[in-house]
């Protein structure tokens, strides 16, 4: 709950962790698929995306946080929708 909040606050977070967001991801009953690269593909409510994940810093870039909260919100789901 913390990191979907943190994904939604403004202005937008550059303090989440890259794994904190795959952790979201999983906890939402999202799979996980590593691609070649940095590339990591999330499928949520049938909404399939593929990010950038960071090359050699653990921190999500405010652009990716960004991108991510798109993706959230065209998945429909928000930190409004979700239970504390």
């Amino acid at each position: 709950r913390r990191t979907l909040d943190a994904v939604f606050a403004h202005p937008v977070s550059g303090n989440i962790r890259w794994v904190e967001i795959e952790t979201l991801v999983r906890a939402l009953g999202g799979p996980i698929d590593k691609g070649s690269g940095a590339r990591v593909h999330f499928l949520l409510m049938g909404h399939p995306a593929t990010f950038h994940g960071p090359d050699r810093q653990p921190m999500a870039d405010k652009g990716a946080v960004a991108a991510f909260r798109k993706y959230l919100i065209r998945a429909k789901i928000s930190p409004k929708d979700q239970p504390r």
